[in-house]
């Protein structure tokens, strides 16, 4: 786990929504940038990810903590982005690694781990996803 981060439990509700907060020094001063991960991402990430999990994790987070909007925005779905990470399983680079949907909330300073899918298995979102992570963003956006 990177310096200044900290892994919390699940939330107290149903989903079991993993938490991680890590600490962000800018221009002297630091702020916190709260990654949440919905229990379906946390699994998959270990199903795709095996002993190496938590390195992909580490290595979306240190990703997205540089630069929260690095990803290309996904048209029709309210500001979900889509970002690439390796595979270090299977050696392979972000252009033949995993494929990760998230929402960043600049206000709040929340980044929304999503889904992750091997590019392997899926290139892209198909319509079921899609309408599902409509619903979502609409959602945590109105929380």
């Amino acid at each position: 786990m990177p310096a200044g981060s900290r892994r919390c439990g699940p939330n107290s509700d149903s989903t079991r929504t993993w938490r991680r907060w890590t600490f962000v020094p800018r221009c002297g001063t630091s702020y916190i940038v709260l990654f949440i991960e919905p229990a379906a991402f946390t699994r998959r990430l270990r199903e795709l990810g095996g002993d190496d999990a938590e390195d992909v994790l580490n290595a979306i987070q240190d990703d997205l903590v540089a630069n929260p909007q690095r990803g290309s925005m996904v048209q029709g779905l309210g500001g979900i982005r889509k970002g690439r990470t390796g595979n270090p399983r299977r050696g392979k680079g972000k252009r033949g690694g995993f494929r990760y949907w998230y929402l960043y909330l600049e206000r709040r300073n929340h980044i929304h781990l999503l889904i992750l899918l091997d590019k392997d298995e899926q290139e892209d979102l198909d319509p079921r996803q899609r309408a599902t992570l409509r619903r979502m963003v609409a959602e945590l956006k109105r929380i």
